[in-house]
């Protein structure tokens, strides 16, 4: 899920894009000099959970794209799956 802030009682956020990547990537500032492209993305539903389908077994860095906020490296099985929060700052400045 994507939410909104830092506090306790944050919002899950609808309509925010997220991407899975072979690296590490930054979109909230130092910004990246020709970043690489996302292997895929996905897009947070009302409830502001996201579901990326045919990624292989693996680590894959995923995060939300133009918010403010870090993304997270996850270990992904696709027998089990993977449970993941990925919290952003819709209130705080980006830094640059």
């Amino acid at each position: 899920m994507a939410y909104s802030s830092q506090h306790p009682d944050r919002v899950p956020l609808a309509g925010v894009t997220v991407g899975v990547y072979h690296q590490a990537v930054s979109v909230g500032g130092p910004v990246q000099v020709n970043p690489p492209p996302p292997v895929a993305t996905t897009t947070t539903d009302s409830a502001g959970g996201f579901r990326f389908e045919g990624l292989g077994n693996g680590r894959w860095f995923v995060i939300a794209l133009n918010q403010a906020g870090g993304g997270r490296w996850v270990s992904y099985d696709p027998a089990t799956g993977i449970e993941i929060t990925l919290v952003v700052c819709t209130d705080c400045p980006v830094p640059l």
